[in-house]
């Protein structure tokens, strides 16, 4: 029986919208997002599970 490795990387939700104050983070950040896609499609056959996670903010009224 085959086991599952997981494998878990951290992005941001700027990786994905972007922003136009901060682009060498978010270089680094699509960076990362897209590591995770090509790691995902290389091991799609193997028990290796890759998930990236892109945490945001949102705003409330307190």
């Amino acid at each position: 029986m085959a086991v599952a490795v997981p494998s878990s990387t951290s992005s941001s939700l700027y990786g994905i919208i972007g922003n136009p104050t901060s682009t060498a983070y978010l270089a680094a950040k699509s960076a990362i997002r897209t590591f995770t896609k090509a790691a995902a499609v290389q091991h799609a056959a193997e028990p290796i599970r890759v998930n990236s996670v892109h945490p945001g903010y949102y705003s409330i009224s307190v």
